[in-house]
């Protein structure tokens, strides 16, 4: 069966998207809630007691690539950017100067398949080597949002590219 070819090395934008990809790569897995690898989580969760009321939830993320907001998630690339110490050691480009060509290399999606050309129109381009970064950022930010201002927070928040890991602990009074 012939596989769709959404973002291949042939793209126009695919070595920009690579460059780019190496340059915004140290703004992901900053948050306490990313697992590196099933070695990482089973570290974390080791020393996890549960109650016999505590609940254990796990989902994965739908179509994650294509349902990433690239129009809404470019402006926090660009504050991480704008806040990154060392991203004058990493490139010469300004934040600015990233932040346009991220633009031009998430919005030009166009891509081939059985001998027709499509757009496509929301979200990252599976295959681009920007979209698991875009993607991590975009969830990070979003986590941050929500933990954050929740009145009642999970013991435990993991999650490992679009898979999430939680322990909701319930006691006498309701969720905790």
């Amino acid at each position: 069966m012939e596989s769709p070819c959404y973002f291949t090395r042939g793209s126009p934008t695919y070595n920009l998207a690579k460059h780019l990809a190496k340059k915004l790569y140290p703004l992901v897995e900053l948050t306490g809630h990313h697992v590196k690898n099933s070695q990482h989580f089973v570290e974390i969760i080791e020393d996890v007691y549960l109650e016999p009321t505590d609940k254990l939830i796990s989902f994965d993320i739908k179509s994650l690539f294509t349902n990433i907001p690239v129009r809404e998630t470019c402006p926090i690339v660009k504050h991480r950017l704008q806040a990154d110490p060392e991203l004058q050691q990493r490139t010469a480009l300004s934040a600015e100067e990233i932040h346009e060509l991220l633009l031009l290399c998430l919005t030009s999606t166009n891509f081939k398949w059985r001998d027709q050309f499509f757009e496509q129109t929301e979200g990252t381009a599976m295959r681009s080597p920007l979209s698991p970064i875009i993607a991590n950022i975009f969830l990070e930010e979003l986590e941050h949002l929500a933990l954050y201002s929740a009145n009642k927070r999970p013991q435990l928040w993991l999650r490992y590219g679009d898979d999430t890991f939680i322990i909701w602990q319930h006691n006498k009074g309701g969720l905790r």
